[in-house]
């Protein structure tokens, strides 16, 4: 896929083919509260399902 940076459905599926550690969110192009539980382990931060400043 082409960096265009957004987070669409390529993006959703390029993601969970790579990291999904059983989070088990549903591709749907919708970057919402299972994509940010299953992203925030990756990147080391609390596990609340919320996209903030830590993130």
């Amino acid at each position: 896929m082409s960096a265009d940076a957004l987070w669409g459905p390529a993006t959703e599926a390029a993601y969970c083919a790579y990291i999904d550690d059983g989070a088990g969110p549903v591709v749907d192009g919708d970057f919402g509260p299972a994509t940010i539980r299953a992203t925030q382990p990756a990147i080391g931060v609390t596990v609340d399902g919320r996209w903030g400043p830590d993130s």
